[in-house]
């Protein structure tokens, strides 16, 4: 194994057999963000590439990935990419953010979620990166990644749930109380039944 200091952490690193995962691995059907940012890695900074191809790392197959959004006409992607190696010290579990050409990066032994089975020690390589729009195709019209979109999802149910709950809760009242009371609890039921319609039926 060779040494390497990353983020001011002492590191060996196996980049043959990290090559050789990767070329063992097969690129998996994509959605327009993740197959923009596959070929939108041709294009990346001479020292960027220069520190993946010295860990032995395919960017293109970055084994984790996750799109934010958009600022000033670029992608901000974040992500994670697997290599042989480990710290020298067994106390070390991460290394300091750095920067690589124009992307930010760092090391952790924290890769829950790698691939399993692989036979050598792996670190975790996170990225933060900015690239262009490059496929010849127009960009899907929904903006959040699949795990955003998900997460809005389940926010939106949740607060649905909230709002069904207080509105039974507001007619409860309503039939249980009397006078300016009982119509301060059916006002509060039917305000509640009104925002879960709302959110029922409004897009992710």
């Amino acid at each position: 194994m060779q040494r390497m200091t990353l983020g001011g952490a002492d590191i060996r690193i196996d980049p043959a057999n990290t090559r050789t995962l990767y070329h063992q691995m097969q690129p998996d059907a994509a959605d327009g963000w993740v197959r923009n940012f596959r070929q939108a890695c041709a294009g990346l900074p001479p020292e960027t590439r220069a520190l993946f191809e010295a860990l032995g790392i395919v960017p293109e197959l970055a084994w984790h990935l996750n799109y934010l959004g958009e600022r000033d006409g670029k992608l901000t992607y974040v992500g994670c990419m697997f290599f042989c190696g480990e710290f020298t010290d067994a106390a070390v579990q991460d290394s300091a953010a750095f920067y690589a050409g124009a992307v930010q990066v760092s090391v952790s032994a924290d890769i829950t979620g790698a691939p399993k089975g692989l036979g050598h020690p792996l670190l975790g390589l996170y990225f933060s990166i900015e690239l262009p729009w490059v496929l010849d195709e127009p960009r899907p019209q929904n903006t959040l990644s699949p795990r955003e979109a998900a997460h809005l999802q389940k926010l939106r149910r949740r607060a649905i749930a909230g709002a069904l709950a207080l509105c039974v809760l507001g007619f409860i009242g309503g039939a249980l109380l009397d006078g300016s009371s009982a119509l301060i609890s059916m006002g509060i039921g039917a305000l509640s039944l009104a925002g879960a319609a709302v959110l029922l039926f409004m897009r992710a």
